[in-house]
């Protein structure tokens, strides 16, 4: 209660591009990569952290650099993969491990909507 506050500002958009440039370069460091995220990639991972909903009012720049190092990472892991592939994907599958559509319901069977 005694300490000196200090009141910061939000960091622009601009300000969050210079930053998660500067973290994709460390990364790429960390690992010993040439970096492969563009310009253009950067973009748009910013344009959709903005354009999330609730983005206007609830996102922080901690939650900016964790997303961009997730999916620095997952780019890492999947080098064919490309940023609007893994951005853009609203499809998700679930691994069946060799069963059929009835005997995954089936499990399920006791449960009510």
């Amino acid at each position: 209660m005694s300490a000196p506050i200090i009141r910061l500002s939000m960091l622009t958009q601009e300000e969050m591009y210079v930053l998660i440039e500067k973290l994709r370069d460390i990364h790429a460091g960390l690992y010993d990569y040439a970096p492969t995220l563009t310009h253009e990639d950067l973009l748009y991972f910013l344009n959709v952290e903005y354009n999330r909903v609730g983005a206007d009012t609830h996102i922080t720049p901690r939650e900016i650099i964790r997303d961009f190092v997730e999916l620095v990472n997952i780019l890492y892991q999947n080098p064919q993969k490309s940023v609007a592939q893994i951005l853009g994907s609203n499809s998700f599958e679930m691994a069946k491990g060799g069963l059929t559509d009835e005997e995954i319901h089936s499990d399920f069977v006791e449960f009510e909507l």
